[in-house]
């Protein structure tokens, strides 16, 4: 809704239950833009109690908002079972300052980059683990690199785990890469011949 003139109304939208045993439901208001749900504001939520006998799929519960000139969100939900309608009324801060939106980018940024990174990252431990399960009968210099890789791999995976440090995953994934390469380098030029 970003950029709407005030006061600005939007009308119903439609919901339905997730599961056919499910008594209530819960709906969360949230402010902001940030890529994970939890790094936005919580408005509030509104619980719409009653709404059981219901088939999933089928709308159970009408939502509508409005934006007034003065900055308050009023929210109103109506068990379309009973009629029975919530409202709720909250301010909506518009006074975010630049410095912390900027930081609040960088921080998706940096989130959005590390989940890329992760996810090649968990590839290329899946691709060098069926690599090395594979190979038999390798030479001392082959198992010495088999051994580091299993160690940087491992590190990577604790990496993955922290989710926070993007430099040190992308170091540690170019050392795989490397190792990767030694092994399938020794494994070509030094074939173990059978007698």
């Amino acid at each position: 809704m970003a950029g709407q003139v005030l006061p600005y109304h939007k009308g119903q939208w439609l919901f339905s239950v997730v599961d056919e045993q499910q008594q209530q439901m819960d709906i969360m208001l949230l402010q902001g833009n940030r890529t994970r749900a939890s790094d936005n504001k919580l408005l509030g939520n509104i619980c719409i109690n009653q709404i059981s006998d219901v088939c999933r799929g089928v709308p159970s519960v009408r939502l509508s908002l409005s934006i007034e000139e003065s900055g308050d969100l009023l929210v109103s939900a109506e068990n379309l079972k009973n009629g029975l309608i919530r409202r709720m009324r909250t301010q909506i801060e518009t006074s975010d300052s630049s410095i912390a939106k900027t930081k609040e980018l960088v921080e998706d940024i940096r989130f959005k980059e590390f989940a890329k990174a992760g996810t090649l990252a968990r590839k290329m431990i899946r691709s060098n683990t069926r690599t090395l399960s594979r190979a038999v009968r390798i030479d001392k210099h082959s198992a010495n690199i088999e051994r580091q890789m299993h160690s940087v791999m491992s590190e990577l995976e604790q990496i993955i785990q922290a989710g926070s440090d993007l430099q040190q995953l992308q170091l540690r994934m170019n050392d795989l890469s490397q190792l990767s390469l030694q092994f399938h380098f020794a494994a070509y030029t030094n074939p173990i011949k059978a007698t």
